[in-house]
């Protein structure tokens, strides 16, 4: 907390995701949580564009279509907002990633027949920016977290139901 003594091992700003709210502590300074971002529900969530200083949230709650709203890291005023295609009759968005340079955003979205993933691509050039869906899974495809590498390859893991054997995985990228 900020009454510990000096030195303090960690530098640098925490950002951490809570229900519904975005907190920073400044760790160089060990620093007291700042709430810098709410959202309307606890059916948002979140995603770190590090390469362009970026905060993705994702939002949806069956009541119209998914918005992401793109949030400055340093000042936490809002960048930019866009809306993902074909989401108006889905629950809500599980998890999001963002790829290097923002061009592609993944998310694992509640459907009524259970999660699928979708791979969209985000035109930032125009206003509204324009989206592309380049994947969309069958039903019960994604297993665990989405994580984009440095090369724009997207790997998470997925079980084919009765495809593996018991204690097997399987990854994709």
């Amino acid at each position: 907390g900020p009454d510990d003594p000096d030195p303090h091992p960690f530098q640098g700003e925490f950002v951490g995701w809570g229900t519904g709210y975005v907190h920073t502590m400044d760790l160089t300074g060990n620093g007291p949580w700042r709430e810098r971002i709410s959202v309307d529900t606890g059916y948002d969530t979140a995603a770190l564009r590090l390469d362009g200083n970026e905060i993705y949230v994702g939002g949806m709650s069956a009541l119209g279509p998914m918005t992401v709203t793109v949030y400055d890291l340093d000042t936490f005023g809002t960048k930019r907002a866009f809306t993902w295609p074909d989401t108006e009759d889905q629950l809500r968005v599980v998890q999001l990633a963002v790829a290097p340079g923002g061009r592609y955003v993944a998310a694992t979205i509640d459907g009524f027949g259970g999660y699928f993933l979708d791979v969209i691509e985000v035109d930032h050039s125009t206003t509204p920016a324009a989206t592309t869906r380049h994947f969309r899974s069958v039903d019960g495809f994604v297993h665990s977290n989405l994580l984009w590498t440095d090369d724009s390859d997207l790997v998470f893991a997925t079980v084919s139901e009765g495809g593996l054997e018991l204690g097997e995985h399987a990854a994709i990228i």
